[in-house]
């Protein structure tokens, strides 16, 4: 990819960044039982464009804890006993995920966990759209290009943060992440200038 596309491309993402915080948002992050068709959410948090949380729940899932999830995470059996099952927590999050952008870092996956939840209790799925990747968006805005995939090259969103200046903070819990999530894309927002 020349020097021309990359350009735009990272302008592009710029300008989705400032684009996507002028209407309301919310930022959605989950940690999981582990990354296969048949794990679920174990916390989901759900933040304002403020950072504040709108919902922060621990999950008790209907499938084991894997143990590199948990080694990432932290979150074990034990951790969830005592939390709710999910249909506790659906209608809350479908009210507060209602009429608004939906950012997530990977947000695919998110939302893939979040509906293979809903499918374990026959609960509805949660809709397709407006759902926001910051993952991809920073991708772009990154452009390090991945021929083997034909895409940009995803970063981890500790490194995204560190590329632009944003502090850790909580890194792998569903708060932090999110929370991190939206200082990303608000510094992508603050480096628009208004071209693209």
């Amino acid at each position: 990819m020349d020097r021309v596309a990359l350009a735009d491309y990272r302008a592009r993402a710029l300008r989705w960044a400032y684009d996507v915080l002028q209407g309301p948002l919310v930022v959605l992050d989950t940690e999981t039982t582990g990354l296969g068709q048949r794990d679920q959410v174990v916390q989901v948090a759900v933040i304002d464009q403020t950072g504040e949380p709108l919902l922060l729940r621990l999950v008790k899932p209907t499938v084991p804890i894997g143990w590199d999830a948990s080694r990432v995470h932290g979150i074990t059996a034990d951790t969830v006993r005592d939390a709710p099952a999910f249909p506790e927590v659906y209608a809350e999050l479908a009210d507060v995920l209602k009429g608004r952008a939906i950012i997530a870092y990977n947000a695919d996956f998110d939302r893939r966990m979040l509906n293979q939840t809903c499918a374990a209790y026959q609960l509805a799925r949660f809709p397709a759209a407006p759902w926001h990747c910051a993952m991809l968006r920073f991708a772009e805005y990154y452009g390090q290009w991945n021929r083997a995939r034909q895409s940009f090259a995803w970063q981890k969103l500790s490194a995204a943060c560190a590329r632009v200046g944003v502090a850790p903070e909580g890194t792998h819990s569903a708060l932090g992440d999110a929370r991190m999530t939206l200082r990303l894309v608000q510094r992508l927002a603050e480096l628009y200038t208004g071209e693209a």
